[in-house]
């Protein structure tokens, strides 16, 4: 140590592929050092001073020297200065001199860092969004220039690790510096420690390889011990690259030279591989469609296929990354689809129920879009598996009873007399919730006649989308004098004070007024409404209730639509029309407007969305019921279930108020008060919330903020608190693996969707990734594992095992089939064959005869008699292909022109036939 120049160069060889040299506990005593070094002796006393380490970084070319014991002011400056000075020149490094804390004096800034005081450290918890239950309850202390946070368990270890982000900034702010922080997971002896390799994943990405004992690892050339390259980034032309992922796309051609082709991927992208010669004889044997592979070799333009391939010098077997569920209670996936929600999900249910397997799950549920097509593979797989099966589906439903007035108990007030308020507003967007109102155009009006009219801009708090300036025509130009909603708002309450508000689409406009008195003003605003949107639904049938095109049936004229002014003038004129057409069906008082809801045109109503789950067999059989009914009695657009058709047919069925295009959702955009969303809430037997980045922008619903979904969750939790209805956490999985959202958004492109290439994280969470997500929403440990544990498995315990296949025959009834079968046939045959029937003939006859009618089959032969015979009939020329022509029966009966009898003479005229 005393030889400090040849040890800088022993340093520099050491670290020069940039590694950091540490070594510690030297005790070397700074006397020696000073006097072999710089070859004089200090003024002051050293004795006793020592240098407790040196760390050597030669990527920054600087050495820092750790003192650990008592160092007073001089002897510190001199280190600081003369000492220093001389050891750079020295090293021809940057030299830093460290002491340990509360071992010399320090000035008041620096003692403020040397240790975090009550305060900071609640000042810090203040600042760290959506992990500071978890930092309460670790410990935080400075030491070495560190800050060093202690936890006991691994779900806070990941929590507090997800969010290093939000807690260094959190950090500098209150201590004023930059301060570097270490995360320790301290498990105590009664905890066990999962395998986590990666503490910002919430499961472990486990990438383990087989064992170098065993013959197969090494498929081509050497062991590969060398690191993966994602395929994303691999550029033309590298001679040297290593891939790791699965095969898929394999091709052999055996010419002059056997050629192996096949292709890998990481899912970040994909790459083709090509093999020449007898290696790729020999690993064409060993290669299947998904085998799991780490390759090594370069890439090269082939001339052939005119693209860049990966000539392989070494190919291993490997096995991938994947994730999996390490929570030692698992939750229960209640809203999922299959690949029968057509041109929706890509789930497979066969990789779906081995996935739940490998992770230890014991039950799901399948809820396709409007269909059960999925019940019978799933009830298998899942069987075959252990797993037990909940059948279900999300449906879409219409409130055949959607109100034409709001808060208009028993008004005896004539339609004649009735003060109206017609309105309308122009926004800034579609989300009561998020957007805002930039104009106001209102028209008051008693008995057909304009009492008084209300106009006003308003000044928006952020810049107006140009979307919504081509569509109104209003610039931010018109708007740059307006006042503030604040200032309008109350101008535009005093006007309709004692009226009844009139709206076309009411919810709407009416909500956002809500939702804006709520936001600055406090309290729920409520009003009599009456929507003319619901009316003209009731008083006549049309394709668009648009208000164009109700303008335009009720022969309205030309006005300038998505003006508010003259949106409200319209619509003014358009009550005046409905309010004519309700007299003559002897409609007098406001409050009888409501009769002519039983009239609605249920084509013009939107659904929504709404889970359903079969508890038992009863439940399995009133689904089908409604699956049936929306497919054929009110089937528009989509297969629709009035929301009293669900009443009626609820028995044996559990009720989830689905995702954010449910009634509940809906509702709370809408503006709903509290009371509001707990009386739509009493319908749903369970109240379903998801991942904040769960939001479906292609199901046609508007992007939502994350601070909006968490009040709409918390809201929804609250609501269920108090109605005693649980609230569960669902996925409304419609992928697998998040690196699956690529097939779905392929699907979505081709049905022009926009920003298809954005897909939300619609994909099968594992429990522990479930958590994390419902403690962004609800920053709670234990109402999160309510939501997520607790409740998903008390739903699934409430449903029963349903057997909805029984592996037997299950044919419609038709009453004396097996006799009319019977008798075509052996009427048919003796008319061609003559009567008695040849022994050849009357023997196949029966013995086909015996077997389908003795096996149930009876009534599908005469099922397809009559359907080829209307057929025929009609000009239609029926074909036979398959095994039908196999059978006499359906020869005779006219299913099939195929004889199946060995080839014979029969004449057509006399029925004689002559069998060789």
């Amino acid at each position: 140590c005393c030889m400090v120049p040849p040890c800088g160069e022993e340093v520099s060889r050491r670290c020069s592929k940039g590694m950091k040299l540490c070594m510690k506990n030297l005790k070397l005593p700074i006397s020696r050092l000073l006097s072999r070094v710089l070859k004089s002796d200090p003024t002051f006393d050293c004795g006793g001073i020592e240098i407790s380490g040196i760390t050597i970084d030669s990527t920054s070319r600087e050495v820092s020297i750790n003192f650990s014991c008592e160092v007073n002011e001089d002897v510190r400056h001199y280190l600081e200065s003369t000492f220093r000075e001389e050891a750079m020149r020295l090293l021809s490094s940057s030299v830093r001199l460290s002491f340990e804390p509360g071992d010399f004096e320090t000035t008041g800034a620096e003692k403020e860092v040397s240790r975090i005081t009550e305060e900071q450290f609640r000042e810090i918890l203040k600042l760290t969004n959506g992990a500071s239950s978890y930092l309460a309850s670790s410990e935080m202390v400075f030491e070495k220039n560190r800050i060093l946070i202690t936890v006991h368990d691994q779900f806070s270890f990941q929590r507090i690790s997800s969010k290093k982000h939000d807690l260094r900034k959190a950090i500098e702010k209150v201590c004023e510096r930059t301060i570097p922080f270490d995360i320790v997971l301290d498990i105590r002896e009664d905890e066990e420690l999962p395998v986590d390799e990666d503490p910002s994943y919430p499961e472990a990405e486990r990438e383990s390889k087989v064992s170098s004992g065993e013959a197969d690892l090494v498929l081509i050339g050497r062991e590969i011990r060398a690191v993966s390259k994602k395929m994303k980034d691999v550029l033309g032309n590298e001679t040297d690259v290593v891939v790791s992922g699965k095969t898929f796309g394999l091709e052999s051609r055996n010419g002059k030279l056997f050629i192996l082709t096949f292709n890998i991927t990481d899912y970040t992208d994909s790459l083709t591989v090509k093999l020449i010669g007898e290696n790729a004889r020999s690993l064409s044997e060993k290669l299947r469609e998904g085998d799991e592979l780490t390759i090594r070799g370069k890439m090269e333009t082939d001339t052939w296929i005119k693209d860049e391939v990966l000539i392989p010098r070494d190919i291993n077997r490997t096995t991938l990354s994947r994730r999996v569920d390490n929570a030692p209670e698992k939750r229960v996936e209640l809203h999922l689809h299959t690949k029968m929600s057509a041109l929706d999900s890509v789930v497979d249910v066969k990789e779906l129920v081995n996935t739940f397997r490998e992770w230890g799950h014991d039950a799901a549920a399948v809820t396709d879009h409007g269909v059960v097509q999925s019940v019978p593979e799933f009830y298998f797989a899942a069987k075959k598996n252990g797993i037990k099966p909940i059948f279900g589906m999300e449906g879409y439903m219409i409130n055949d009873s959607e109100q034409i007035t709001m808060n208009i108990d028993e008004d005896t007030s004539s339609l004649d007399e009735a003060l109206f308020v017609v309105f309308d507003l122009e926004t800034t967007g579609l989300n009561p919730k998020e957007d805002e109102i930039i104009e106001i155009g209102a028209v008051k009006m008693r008995g057909g006649e304009v009492i008084e009219t209300y106009s006003s801009f308003i000044k928006p708090e952020r810049e107006l989308p140009s979307l919504i300036s081509g569509l109104t025509g209003i610039t931010e130009d018109m708007l740059s004098d307006a006042r503030s909603i604040k200032e309008v708002l109350p101008e535009f309450v005093k006007f309709t004070e004692g009226s009844i508000l009139v709206a076309h689409n009411s919810s709407f406009d009416y909500g956002f007024v809500r939702n804006s008195v709520k936001k600055h003003f406090g309290g729920d605003w409520e009003m009599p409404c009456v929507d003319t949107l619901a009316l003209a639904k009731s008083l006549f049938k049309s394709k668009s209730y648009s208000l164009d095109n109700v303008v335009k049936r009720l022969k309205l004229g030309h006005f300038d639509h998505h003006r508010a002014y003259e949106d409200a003038k319209v619509t003014a004129e358009v009550l005046k029309k409905l309010i004519q057409m309700a007299e003559k069906r002897g409609i007098q008082s406001v409050g009888e407007l409501e009769k002519l809801r039983k009239n609605q045109n249920l084509d013009s109503l939107k659904p929504v969305h709404v889970s359903m789950l079969a508890k038992n067999k009863k439940g399995l059989e009133n689904l089908y019921r409604l699956v049936t009914a929306s497919h054929t009695k009110y089937f528009y657009m989509k297969p629709r279930i009035p929301k009293s058709l669900l009443t009626d047919f609820r028995d044996g069925l559990l009720i989830g108020s689905a995702c954010v295009s449910g009634e509940l959702s809906k509702a709370f955009i809408g503006g709903a008060s509290t009371e509001e969303l707990e009386e739509i809430a009493k319908f749903y037997d369970y109240i379903e919330v998801m991942p904040l980045d769960n939001i479906d922008t292609s199901e046609g619903e508007t992007s939502m903020s994350r601070d909006t979904l968490t009040k709409m969750y918390r809201e929804f939790y609250r609501v269920g608190k108090r109605l005693n209805i649980p609230v569960v956490m669902t996925g409304d999985v419609h992928f697998i693996n998040p690196h699956d959202d690529i097939y779905r958004a392929a699907i979505n492109a081709a049905q022009d969707y926009d920003n298809f290439q954005n897909q939300p994280s619609l994909y099968l969470h594992t429990t522990e990734e479930m958590m994390n997500k419902a403690v962004d929403i609800f920053e709670d440990k234990a109402i999160a594992k309510e939501v997520v544990i607790d409740n998903s498995r008390y739903i699934s315990s409430m449903i029963e095992e349903v057997t909805p296949i029984e592996g037997k025959l299950h044919p419609p009834v038709i009453e004396g089939a097996e006799e009319e079968v019977r008798r075509m046939a052996l009427e048919n045959a003796e008319r061609l064959y003559g009567n008695p029937l040849p022994e050849i003939v009357e023997k196949r006859l029966s013995r086909e005869l015996d077997a389908i009618i003795g096996h149930g089959y009876a009534v599908l032969y005469l099922i397809a008699q009559k359907m080829v015979a209307k057929s025929n009939e009609e000009g239609y020329v029926v074909g036979s292909r398959g095994s039908v022509g196999s059978s006499l029966v359906a020869n005779v009966i006219g299913i099939t022109e195929v004889n199946p009898l060995p080839p014979h003479y029969l004449c057509p005229e006399c029925g004689k036939s002559i069998f060789p």
